[in-house]
């Protein structure tokens, strides 16, 4: 019986752990598309960077980011009303003050500049 019991522990720390090494390789993938796309933006590869933060965005659907750089990436293309939606995803993926105050903003001067065109 006591052995039993070890087993089962041992199986259900075994999952666990599987499943915590799943999420961090995960988050590792995602924060290295975001990483490669913020060296690529600084580069003036707006292009490519568009397509990391894309990627990065679509193997998680709510980091804010994804979507904030994304809207960056856009905005230096010229690509106002599509910058001004991915800000917008931005605002909806984050409840830190600040982040929202910065991305309002971005969408702001998107906005203005779609209005321009």
């Amino acid at each position: 019986m006591f052995i039993k019991k070890i087993m089962e522990k041992t199986v259900i720390f075994a999952l666990f752990y599987s499943v915590f090494l799943i999420g961090i390789n995960y988050s590792q993938s995602t924060r290295s598309l975001i990483n490669e796309g913020v060296d690529l933006y600084e580069n003036g590869k707006y292009k490519d960077s568009e397509i990391k933060f894309r990627k990065s965005g679509e193997q998680d659907k709510h980091k804010f980011e994804s979507y904030y750089n994304l809207g960056a990436s856009l905005y230096k293309q010229n690509r106002f009303e599509e910058s001004a939606v991915s800000y917008s995803e931005a605002i909806k993926n984050t409840i830190e003050k600040e982040q929202k105050a910065k991305t309002f903003y971005n969408l702001g001067n998107s906005l203005l500049k779609a209005k321009k065109n």
